[in-house]
């Protein structure tokens, strides 16, 4: 437990860092068709250097030089296999989840009955009990939306 709260206080302090030094103070935008934000990105990278990573950082930043090569590397490889490692967590995949999501979308259009829709529902996509069909669709999207995130950034 008191190695959990050292990282919490290291992330926080490293957080507080980048803000004042003007990075993550503004909204980040995402999009498929643009690059990764270079504050977002930086703030990412931050988060997961070890211990001198992070002070060289710091003393590179104070002295108004960019990262270095070798450590810029290290630091984007590390994010290639957390991308890895956050689409292994999901047990469809981005094709399964397009194909489900059509298939609600369409038993929605086409059964006016809720009754009906449900049970047409249910026979063409396996919806958890307790589950609403409009419920099954957000989530279906949001988790959409993450593997797009997730694919653009590999």
């Amino acid at each position: 437990e008191e190695d959990k709260e050292d990282k919490d206080t290291s992330l926080c302090s490293r957080l507080s860092w980048l803000q004042d030094h003007g990075i993550g103070s503004t909204p980040f935008s995402l999009s498929l068709m643009e690059l990764l934000p270079d504050d977002l990105a930086t703030m990412i990278l931050v988060i997961f250097m070890n211990d001198s990573e992070y002070l060289s950082y710091q003393q590179q930043r104070a002295a108004g030089e960019e990262l270095g090569e070798r450590l810029l590397g290290h630091l984007y490889g590390s994010l290639l296999r957390l991308v890895a490692l956050l689409r292994q967590r999901y047990e469809t995949s981005l094709e399964e989840d397009l194909t489900m999501l059509r298939q609600l979308q369409g038993t929605e259009t086409q059964e006016p009955d809720a009754k009906r829709r449900r049970e047409t529902l249910e026979a063409k996509v396996v919806i958890p009990d307790g589950i609403r069909p409009e419920n099954a669709q957000n989530i279906l999207q949001l988790r959409i939306g993450q593997k797009r995130v997730l694919q653009a950034l590999e």
